[in-house]
């Protein structure tokens, strides 16, 4: 899934505080992404380009990151949307990662006033985490959907 909708037709402020309740720490719940690789502390922030306190500052000086949607371990997940999810080997599918080192959420960037949502997955399995864009997040996929279309306005 990818959207891109003007910031006047989108709730940003009950995404970001939806995201930011479940996960219960700004930088948990939003880490910085950049060259593919999440960020989880606000050392990048130090650089006069990339300022701000918060995850809607952090968007507006054009910073990507990765708001986390999923939290589980493999079988069983909570989602930020207040749901909860089994998983069983039925939901196994091709590319969709259901283990304790993946977490699916959304990257999003503001472009002016331009907000872009896209599926994504955060893998740490080496210590790196890595995040990148996926075009289909298995049993994820429709929660995610109908959490952002929550979210827009008429």
């Amino acid at each position: 899934m990818k959207t891109v909708i003007t910031t006047t037709k989108f709730d940003l402020s009950k995404f970001i505080a939806a995201i930011n309740d479940f996960w219960g720490d700004t930088e948990a719940a939003f880490p910085l992404v950049a060259s593919g690789f999440a960020d989880f502390g606000t050392s990048c922030l130090e650089e006069p380009d990339a300022v701000g306190n918060t995850p809607l500052e952090w968007l507006q000086h054009t910073q990507t990151l990765f708001a986390q949607f999923t939290r589980g371990d493999g079988s069983n997940y909570e989602l930020a949307d207040g749901s909860e999810l089994e998983v069983t080997d039925d939901d196994e599918a091709e590319g969709v990662f259901y283990d304790d080192c993946s977490t699916y959420g959304f990257l999003i960037s503001l472009n002016e006033s331009l907000l872009t949502i896209q599926t994504a997955v955060l893998r740490d399995i080496s210590g790196e985490c890595v995040v990148e864009a996926v075009e289909h997040a298995g049993v994820f996929e429709g929660p995610m959907k109908t959490f952002v279309q929550s979210l827009c306005r008429s």
